[in-house]
């Protein structure tokens, strides 16, 4: 009867009313010590049973498995890193290589448009199955296809098919509706037999939040309110949730520009509340915009020439700090990117490697 209200505004008064309900209802589960151990055996039993009960491996960034283990649920991954970086190109490749190892994935939007994604999507999905035959992002771009990168693209669409990823571009939205959204997808991949394994967020920083009375909240505890609804979200949904967060700009003004898990420290809870943490950086990125002039020399060195050996050493790498690891050791891995497929793959990982992956 509120016709004054738009369609938006209802929907999000109901899903803040259940919100509300669901907030109210507390489970404690208490535990001994037997039940602990029970708990650790029966887990046993399960990999016993299965080796990839526990988690999938990423069959595109070998890394991830290295550093984190294999994808379990219950878990919530920040990945985060100033612009420029490849956090997106990280998350869709890890998402892609879950999909492939079979694991259900939901990947959300919340600002790039369905062609953009799409063009990067499809540019690491032609490398991943045809890597010498893939079609660049460049090209897709824009468009003029010859007839043999058609016939490529028209293969790896019929692959592509049957991986288990479905995309969401949801824009802005508050974050509890974005917890919908999973509730809604994990309940129809249960429908099918299935179990979402993964929840892609991208990136954290786009999607507002309310308090309980519905009114909006900004700043630190915007944050704060999207972080521990993603964390609480990984429980409830039993899911391992993938989340992007920009560092800290103050981060550039160091000579060293290397990223810590401190640059993080102005972003809410997001530091405390995820079970891993991994700060993606490219020296190629700040080395690229030091290039000096042709013929420039200092000292009698020539400065062009010594920064050409630089970035040839640095030049499609990017480093994954895993500066937290609830579950483990932390560490820090060196990967492969691919600027032209817009692709991440594992450190031991060649452009050129006969090996393509089939699907």
């Amino acid at each position: 009867s509120e016709f004054d209200k738009s369609v938006g505004e209802m929907v999000g008064g109901v899903e803040q009313t259940v919100w509300a309900a669901e907030g109210r209802t507390v489970v404690i589960e208490e535990l001994d010590a037997g039940d602990m151990v029970g708990l650790a055996i029966d887990r046993d039993e399960r990999i016993n049973e299965d080796p990839g009960a526990v988690g999938q491996s990423n069959a595109l960034i070998s890394d991830l498995d290295k550093a984190i283990g294999p994808l379990e649920s219950q878990q919530y991954t920040i990945i985060a890193g100033r612009p420029g970086m490849g956090k997106t190109a990280a998350a869709m490749s890890a998402a892609l290589g879950y999909a492939i190892s079979g694991a259900p994935v939901l990947y959300i939007i919340g600002e790039s448009s369905n062609e953009q994604i799409a063009l990067r999507t499809t540019a690491d999905l032609s490398f991943a199955m045809f890597k010498k035959q893939a079609v660049p992002h460049e090209r897709l771009k824009k468009g003029g296809l010859n007839a043999g990168e058609r016939q490529v693209l028209a293969r790896v669409q019929e692959r592509s098919r049957l991986l288990p990823i479905r995309f969401v571009n949801t824009g802005r939205v508050d974050i509890r509706r974005v917890y919908s959204l999973a509730a809604r997808h994990r309940a129809m991949w249960a429908a099918r037999g299935h179990k979402l394994a993964l929840v892609v967020v991208d990136h954290i920083g786009l999607f507002d939040a309310t308090d309980i009375d519905g009114r909006p909240i900004n700043g630190f505890e915007k944050m704060n309110t999207v972080s521990r609804t993603l964390d609480r979200m990984k429980k409830e949904l039993d899911v391992h949730v993938l989340a992007l967060s920009q560092l800290n700009r103050k981060l550039e003004e160091r000579a060293d520009k290397r990223p810590m898990l401190s640059d993080l420290r102005d972003s809410g809870s997001l530091e405390q509340d995820a079970d891993n943490v991994v700060l993606l950086h490219r020296e190629e990125v700040y080395l690229r915009d030091a290039e000096p002039k042709l013929g420039e020399m200092k000292g009698g060195k020539d400065l062009h020439a010594e920064w050409d050996i630089d970035m040839r050493a640095v030049e499609g790498k990017m480093d994954m700090h895993f500066a937290k690891t609830r579950h483990g050791p932390t560490s820090k891995r060196t990967v492969n990117f691919f600027a032209k497929f817009y692709a991440v793959r594992g450190g031991d990982v060649s452009e050129y490697s006969d090996e393509n992956l089939l699907v």
